[in-house]
């Protein structure tokens, strides 16, 4: 079992996170502080800035495993836009990668072939550079 102060302990750990990051706070008050829901906007927190703050009390944050299934990645293969995205991405070139001489898009073009992008999504949910790189920085 726990020790005499293991309440107290919880607590004023419980104490130092909510410091930390705020969203923890009703915690704080409640009878058995045993879950919180945060809104979305505080679950992104969690993948940069709150997740190093709760870090520098003690507080680890672990992804759900369900979650962590969810991510995904997967190479687009093909020229610039053809997935709905705006053209000619990487700013360089003449804006005709991908294309033949009558400027229809090819997907059997040298180019087209040797040119790829990586897209993440979180389930259903297209990540952003941004979001990924959160994502990344919080794992390490």
């Amino acid at each position: 079992a726990f020790g005499p102060r293991a309440r107290m302990d919880a607590l004023l750990a419980l104490r130092r996170a909510a410091r930390a990051w705020p969203p923890l706070a009703p915690l704080r008050s409640a009878a058995v502080p045993d879950a919180v829901e945060p809104a979305a906007e505080e679950i992104a927190e969690l993948l940069g800035p709150a997740s190093r703050a709760l870090a520098a009390t003690g507080v680890q944050v672990h992804w759900p495993k369900e979650l962590a299934r969810k991510l995904t990645a997967r190479a687009v293969i093909g020229p610039d836009g053809s997935d709905g995205d705006s053209a000619d991405r990487d700013g360089g070139g003449d804006g005709r990668r991908g294309r033949t001489v009558s400027d229809t898009p090819s997907l059997l073009s040298a180019d087209a072939l040797l040119s790829f992008d990586w897209r993440f999504a979180l389930g259903d949910r297209k990540l952003s550079r941004e979001e990924l790189d959160r994502l990344a920085e919080a794992g390490r």
